[in-house]
């Protein structure tokens, strides 16, 4: 599996002329345990500090029912943003 980043820009006209961007780091399918180890998970938080996001969304297929997200939990809770984090 590899472990991309990809910028999407979108415009809207329901956001005001002159506004902020809003960064938004979207992380998905870390299938945690099955697929994505603690040392690729380290790299997936790393890109996510570089990226300075102003909100973090962690969507779908996160964890493998088979495994804990205890082991996990610290590294997720590291990320900063200053509009949240949300899964």
């Amino acid at each position: 599996m590899s472990i991309r980043l990809t910028t999407i820009r979108l415009r809207s006209a329901a956001i005001l002329p002159g506004a902020p961007p809003l960064r938004v780091f979207q992380i998905s399918d870390l299938h945690l345990g099955a697929v994505l180890d603690r040392v690729r998970l380290e790299k997936v938080v790393e890109l996510a500090r570089e990226a300075r996001p102003d909100l973090v969304a962690i969507t779908g297929d996160t964890l493998d029912a088979r495994v804990g997200l205890d082991a996990y939990i610290p590294l997720l809770s590291s990320l900063n943003a200053p509009l949240g984090k949300f899964a």
